[in-house]
């Protein structure tokens, strides 16, 4: 994928960034009274958001689904023939969507899809799968086979992330970019870290842990295997000369708190949005759209964590503590 390719686009880019929500703004939603409030104060920003029509939650949630939908066909639109790194950043949500279908075949409920549209990449998972790409094919048949040796639904979702992971990479390969595979390759450790920790809260095994991790990230899958037997509290030393060494102190006291792992959700999810931050000083290439897409995402869940937190009541302090790290 030729950087070149993306010059005007970069450009244009460039101007949609002067949009996007800054830390200090989301403080100041952070601070609104109530949801009413929140909703007054989000649409006098100067971000384009006008949502003056919009009366209650249920509302706010169906806009920001639509503006998450708006986001991929800017973004298809602006790559033209050059697509391939919207698949990357969007493949997440036919896997996603895939995953919920899987299960549902072997369950009585009937399991509604979090993301069913991605613009012009709607496939039907309903067992029909003809209009699907291989990829996808293959993914859905490892997975019922997984489900069916160990009969154990959590093993659709790992294997799930390891087919995620080798689609990613493939196009990875096309794309040509290392700020695209490195972030790639960070998405690996990020994952890895979450299902290190929570295998050994809930004394998974270190058999478990084996089938679980995912190949391929900065990190040797080894050196998390390794450190298994390691008590949680020592894994901040152990990992002091990695790139999120410092995270696992934080996330461990924040654990032995509140008996969760939402602190090591937000500090992974800032780790990504650290690597992404580097595409400001990129001119021009591919890094620049997935820049921008994948600050819209992180925006738009902001913008939930916002209205949830103001819905329910919850104090400012409280809703602040959940809020990620921002691109501008």
């Amino acid at each position: 994928m030729k950087s070149e390719s993306f010059i005007e686009c970069s450009a244009y880019i460039r101007v949609l960034e002067k949009r996007l929500l800054n830390h200090a703004e989301m403080l100041r939603l952070s601070d609104t009274a109530d949801f009413g409030d929140f909703l007054r104060a989000l649409t006098q920003l100067s971000n384009g958001y006008d949502f003056s029509q919009t009366t209650n939650y249920e509302e706010l949630s169906n806009a920001l689904v639509e503006m998450h939908r708006s986001v991929y066909a800017e973004a298809y639109k602006l790559s033209g023939e050059e697509h391939a790194i919207v698949d990357l950043i969007a493949a997440k949500y036919d896997f996603l969507n895939l995953k919920s279908y899987v299960k549902a075949e072997f369950s009585s409920k009937k399991i509604k899809p979090s993301y069913l549209y991605l613009t012009e990449r709607q496939y039907r998972f309903d067992g029909e799968t003809e209009d699907m790409p291989e990829h996808l094919k293959e993914a859905a048949e490892d997975m019922r086979s997984a489900y069916l040796e160990a009969k154990n639904a959590e093993f659709i979702d790992i294997t799930a992330d390891k087919n995620l992971f080798k689609h990613l990479f493939g196009l990875c390969r096309d794309i040509d970019n290392e700020f695209v595979t490195k972030y790639v390759e960070l998405y690996v450790d990020c994952l890895n870290i979450k299902i290190l920790m929570r295998s050994k809260s809930m004394e998974k095994g270190s058999r478990f842990l084996n089938k679980a991790l995912v190949d391929d990230g900065m990190t040797e899958r080894s050196y998390f295997l390794n450190h298994y037997d390691v008590p949680a509290e020592a894994l901040s030393a152990k990992f002091s000369f990695k790139y999120f060494g410092g995270l696992f102190a934080d996330a461990q006291s924040d654990y032995e708190r509140t008996g969760n792992y939402a602190k090591l959700e937000k500090l992974l999810d800032n780790r990504l949005v650290e690597h992404v931050r580097q595409a400001k000083y990129i001119a021009y290439g591919p890094e620049i759209l997935m820049a921008w897409v994948l600050s819209k995402e992180n925006e738009i869940r902001q913008l939930r964590i916002l209205a949830a937190g103001k819905q329910n009541g919850l104090v400012s302090d409280l809703i602040r503590e959940r809020l990620r790290d921002q691109y501008v």
